[in-house]
């Protein structure tokens, strides 16, 4: 699987203000750590896309049923990515967090699970 690199249509300020925060962060976006986030973050989703998770184990599963660690997921992302290895690790740690949502989760049950991805991504930086 070979990711593309995107290009951004990176947009003009709206307000003439040099100090808000959409002239802030469309100069951000032309940084180099911006286009890194923005790669990582676009190489991510396409690698993630039909994946799920498992607390238990703390792994996440690919679509073809492998089960990977934080770092095993970075690193197979890393080898057809541009973006550092940290940025993808952060992103895909953001990932866990807020864009994953498993199905069919009660209220309880999903407190309960958003409190062990919490302590998942805790028990990885205290490791890492």
């Amino acid at each position: 699987m070979m990711f593309e690199k995107k290009k951004r249509n990176i947009f003009k300020p709206v307000s003439e203000q040099p100090d808000n925060f959409i002239d802030g962060f469309g100069e951000w976006l032309d940084t180099k750590d911006g286009e890194d986030t923005m790669q990582a973050i676009d190489d991510i989703n396409e690698f993630l896309r039909d994946a799920s998770v498992d607390t238990n184990e703390r792994k996440i599963i690919l679509s073809d049923d492998v089960k990977l660690t934080i770092t095993q997921i970075a690193e197979k992302i890393k080898q057809h990515s541009e973006a550092p290895l940290e940025v993808i690790i952060r992103h895909i740690i953001l990932w866990l967090q807020m864009e994953y949502v498993p199905d069919n989760l009660s209220e309880k049950e999903m407190e309960n699970f958003e409190i062990q991805i919490e302590e998942w991504i805790e028990n990885y930086k205290n490791n890492a």
